[in-house]
């Protein structure tokens, strides 16, 4: 059998996992082709060349490359993993991404070198189209067509573009923050706008902050930004769903509530997306329940997809709604308020009627820094950065 992943990242890395994890059972002699430009099992948003201030935006503990089920002291996660070659950094809950890229790397060479009976070879190339033949099987067409296949599978990460997208503007577009140094092209002092509210959002603030002399001060309500004078002049998040990203705390579910959340997530089929939007209400109100917060199907199902309890009253402008919510999860995150349903679920605020964003900015003379509301652009005028 004969398999391809074009590009082949962190995600890619846990594919594989899977499929060597599987290998011993299949009868037909696996090749598998990694296609990505960059050194495979990694990604763009793991190098270890990367920066410290870039740092993972989910709490490390739940890091590994291999299940649960499947993990030995040769197949640690990558707190374990750390434990022994990085013990300095091992308690972090935060690590930046690049202590995370080292595992990924290590990962994938422990994977690659504990299946001596699967050829994996990595091309160093960037797959721009696909076909398949009339007998059912695929080629691949970087610099060169490759092939046939028998399975394909995409891992591909971020589009630069896609259908709905914001569309590009502004006199110098950046289409993707990685790799991070696109980012040098923006000029101090200068306006940037984002396409996008969310994680790679934050990296990309945080490149053009701290990554350029600037620094936080304090901690929790008391931290401040500094200016270096080096970054741009204001920075505006924007976003479709009309907020940002939920701070993320650290979660500990009951046993009881995993237990129950397992039990509904196994009633997915395979490909139906129906049933699994019915398993993760179902999940999600086991949770709730086992909590103590119940609520009605129906009112997380209204929350799912639109991001909003329906039984929160929306007030205000769009944009000051959103740093209010987002200031809000803040709080829920330290322990200083109590969650609602919107926040258990980590999900995102109501879908504006028409663009909005939000805005970063400075004070030069101060060195203080603060958020704002302001009214979006006409949409003809947003760019990814520019």
């Amino acid at each position: 059998m004969y398999y391809r992943d074009p590009g082949c990242g962190s995600e890619g890395t846990f594919a594989l996992e899977s499929i060597l994890a599987q290998s011993h059972t299949m009868s037909a002699k696996l090749r598998i082709d990694l296609f990505d430009p960059q050194e495979p099992g990694i990604g763009a948003a793991y190098q270890p060349s990367l920066p410290n201030y870039l740092r993972l935006n989910v709490d490390a503990n739940i890091v590994s490359t291999w299940p649960r089920e499947r993990r030995s002291a040769l197949r640690p996660s990558w707190r374990e993993w750390a434990q022994s070659v990085e013990p300095t950094i091992a308690a972090e809950g935060f690590p930046s991404r690049a202590a995370v890229g080292r595992y990924f790397r290590w990962s994938f060479q422990r994977l690659v070198e504990s299946a001596p009976h699967v050829q994996v070879r990595h091309i160093a190339s960037t797959v721009t189209d696909l076909r398949r033949s009339h007998c059912g099987r695929w080629h691949v067409l970087p610099d060169t067509d490759r092939g046939p296949y028998d399975e394909v599978l995409l891992t591909v990460g971020h589009g630069a573009t896609w259908d709905g997208a914001l569309l590009d503007a502004g006199e110098t577009p950046v289409t993707s923050v990685y790799p991070i140094e696109n980012l040098d092209t923006v000029a101090p002092h200068t306006r940037v706008r984002f396409r996008g509210a969310a994680l790679t959002f934050i990296d990309g603030a945080l490149a053009l902050t701290e990554g350029r002399g600037g620094r936080f001060e304090g901690h929790g309500a008391h931290c401040r930004y500094v200016r270096s004078g080096s970054e741009p002049r204001s920075i505006y998040p924007s976003s479709r769903s009309g907020s940002f990203l939920h701070a993320k705390p650290r979660t500990v579910l009951p046993r009881n509530a995993t237990d129950a959340a397992l039990k509904e997530w196994t009633k997915v089929d395979s490909g139906d997306v129906d049933s699994m939007e019915e398993s993760i209400v179902g999940a999600a109100h086991a949770i709730l329940w086992e909590l103590g917060v119940p609520a009605a199907h129906e009112r997380i199902l209204e929350t799912l997809r639109t991001g909003w309890d329906p039984a929160q009253p929306l007030t205000g402008a769009v944009g000051v709604r959103a740093v209010d919510a987002f200031r809000e999860s803040v709080e829920i995150g330290r322990g200083e308020k109590h969650p609602g349903l919107h926040t258990r679920l980590d999900v995102r605020g109501p879908s504006a009627t028409k663009p909005w964003s939000t805005g970063f900015r400075g004070h030069p003379r101060t060195g203080k820094s603060s958020w704002h509301s302001l009214p979006h652009w006409n949409g003809s005028h947003l760019g990814h950065l520019w």
